[in-house]
């Protein structure tokens, strides 16, 4: 098993993947990426990878990551594709993330030789964060979750049940309102996560939130944490979920990646009861900005960022800094 790193999302499974042997895929010397930023990155088994990010940068590899082809849709250059979903070998969803109209997603079914654009952003003040998937059950499409900020005080919330071809809004009326300055980070995608019925999302800005629907999006509350936050540049950029009880947030400060939170904050948080109460982890050294993070296995969790990566064997509670380069995702 590889694990990409990039300078995004497969969809998810309901049992967890035991990524124990995994090793990386460089994509620093893919043909023709420039100065492009890339923040989505998705796999599919052992060889097929796909990365993306700005400058309208899409490319895909059937070889774990040996040789690349440029696969973007045309005519978007100017987007900035922050996440990406698999739903199998051909059925590719693309998510780029930019204020209202520039937010859209794009989907192929044969591999990327041809897309299709079945969402562009309509609602003033609309800027994609992320999407994610629960597998297809029982004949059914695989229903994804896509979150947004919104200019109505809310979030912006879309979902499909038809694997991604169309979406209608959920949780309306019930999602609590944000905080004036809150809102979500499309940093790599995964500010959102679904697991069956349950979903949740994280937000940050003046304030680190965690909303959770345990119905498939019609109801929702939401939790504080002890991550860092207050200013537009703070908060939780990433949230896994073992389970529908265990999980972990990461995130902190982009605008000061190396400055470590006061001591009652934190960048990186642990759950044990579905999200509702937040445990800030420990750590031999101050834990600086993250932007992504997963479970590998049921104990391994990984979290990546500019100062590298972090490592915790014990599902989340404690961490290992293991100082490199720089990464904004992985899968």
């Amino acid at each position: 098993m590889t694990l990409g790193l990039a300078p995004a999302a497969a969809i998810p499974q309901e049992e967890p993947i035991d990524r124990s042997g995994t090793q990386q895929i460089s994509v620093s010397e893919v043909a023709g990426l420039g100065e492009a930023s890339l923040r989505g990155v998705a796999q599919w088994g052992d060889r097929i990878v796909w990365i993306s990010g700005s400058a309208g940068t899409v490319r895909r590899s059937l070889d774990g990551g040996a040789t690349w082809s440029d696969v973007a849709p045309q005519d978007s250059s100017e987007l900035d594709f922050r996440d990406i979903a698999i739903l199998d070998p051909d059925t590719i969803l693309l998510m780029s993330a930019g204020p209202d109209e520039a937010s859209r997603i794009y989907k192929t079914s044969d591999g990327g030789a041809s897309w299709r654009r079945v969402l562009q952003a309509t609602t003033a003040g609309a800027f994609f964060n992320g999407f994610d998937f629960t597998a297809a059950t029982g004949g059914a499409g695989a229903r994804g979750l896509l979150t947004s900020d919104s200019a109505d005080g809310r979030l912006l919330l879309l979902q499909t049940e038809d694997d991604g071809e169309t979406w209608q809004r959920v949780g309306e009326t019930s999602l609590p309102p944000l905080v004036d300055g809150e809102a979500g980070f499309a940093a790599s995608g995964t500010g959102v996560v679904t697991r069956g019925a349950h979903s949740w999302i994280a937000t940050g800005g003046a304030a680190a939130r965690v909303f959770h629907s345990q119905d498939r999006g019609q109801q929702w509350n939401v939790y504080p944490t002890p991550m860092v936050s207050g200013s537009p540049s703070q908060g939780i950029f990433s949230i896994a979920f073992l389970d529908t009880d265990h999980g972990v947030i990461v995130g902190g400060d982009y605008q000061n990646p190396d400055a470590a939170p006061a001591a009652d904050r934190g960048s990186i948080a642990w759950t044990d009861d579905g999200g509702h109460r937040w445990t800030l982890a420990t750590s031999d050294q101050p834990v600086e900005q993250k932007a992504c993070v997963r479970y590998l296995s049921e104990s391994l969790v990984l979290a990546a960022g500019r100062s590298g990566l972090l490592v915790s064997r014990d599902g989340g509670h404690h961490w290992e800094i293991q100082p490199g380069p720089a990464y904004y995702a992985f899968d």
